[in-house]
């Protein structure tokens, strides 16, 4: 969650079982986007670079990735953290002129090309062409210790590319028949895909049964309740409903958030006075842990970084 306030940028948590939004960082840019968050570790990014920072211990590190952010996820194998990004063209004179993948190891001072490991000339013709994409509000999804995107159109079908992050190869997985504007999330240790109407009164969700097979099963819809919200037609263009653990939705408006159920009842409430707010689709569990990986700060760890 994400308050921004003139030249200051907070950093908000929702917590769906009490219905409170609570501050947790301060940001000094408010072009700072959350890209990524595992393990109480938060991925930041703003043009041409990249913080990765625990907000509990106010420790970071800035990196200047590829431009293209795909992921973040723990090896664990290694116990490293590792970054998944994709430049816009090979970096490689000579090769071909097609993007490359790269993997940057937390601690390390250079970035591993995986050139396009792909399992068939489908996938790899996706990843040359770019395909696989990630937005601050459309991040990859990281189940089952591999990194998910969110669904594309592909020969007719719409299908998923998924990344494993131990063999470092990428596939593809099918999906159910949705529009390209699904949003991928996990909730109850099931992937899980949504995606809302184009009249945006409806949402409907669809649950990964069986992952082994690639079985989606349509689980359910939610009704927003439009009279509720005060949403005009004029206005529900500017929603972005976001799908949260307990299976309903937060809706933000301007300064307002909106917590819905499964039922499609209003749940809570909240007027946030004087400032924009908007969803950004990401868990995060407060973390103690020190890092080896963080170097260490002139001034201590909360001097300098993205926090104020």
């Amino acid at each position: 969650m994400e308050r921004s306030d003139r030249m200051l940028y907070d950093l908000c948590a929702f917590d769906p079982w009490a219905g409170v939004l609570s501050p947790f960082a301060q940001l000094w840019d408010p072009c700072l986007m959350v890209r990524a968050s595992c393990d109480g570790l938060l991925v930041l990014s703003r043009p041409r670079c990249f913080y990765v920072c625990n907000p509990t211990t106010r420790e970071w590190l800035s990196k200047c990735f590829l431009p293209h952010f795909l992921g973040f996820y723990p090896h664990r194998s290694s116990g490293e953290y590792r970054v998944l990004c994709r430049s816009s063209k090979s970096l490689d004179p000579h090769s071909d002129d097609k993007p490359s993948y790269y993997i940057f190891t937390l601690g390390s001072s250079e970035q591993r090309c995986i050139g396009r490991p792909a399992a068939s000339a489908s996938e790899d013709d996706a990843l040359a062409e770019g395909s696989v994409n990630t937005t601050s509000y459309r991040p990859s999804v990281l189940f089952q210790e591999d990194l998910h995107f969110y669904p594309v159109k592909k020969q007719g079908s719409n299908m998923l590319m998924v990344f494993n992050t131990t063999a470092e190869s990428f596939r593809w997985m099918s999906a159910p028949a949705t529009p390209e504007s699904a949003t991928l999330f996990e909730m109850d240790g099931k992937l899980v895909l949504y995606y809302i109407d184009e009249d945006i009164t409806m949402i409907d969700i669809c649950v990964l049964q069986d992952y082994d097979n690639e079985v989606w099963e349509f689980k359910y819809k939610i009704k927003l309740p439009v009279a509720d919200l005060r949403l005009s037609a004029r206005s529900r263009g500017y929603i972005s409903p976001v799908l949260y653990e307990k299976g309903g939705v937060l809706i933000s408006m301007h300064s307002r958030l909106v917590q819905v159920d499964t039922l499609g009842s209003v749940r809570s409430d909240i007027i946030w006075s004087g400032s924009n707010l908007s969803i950004t689709p990401y868990k995060l569990k407060q973390s103690l842990v020190r890092h080896t990986f963080f170097p260490s700060q002139p001034g201590g760890a909360s001097s300098g970084g993205p926090f104020i």
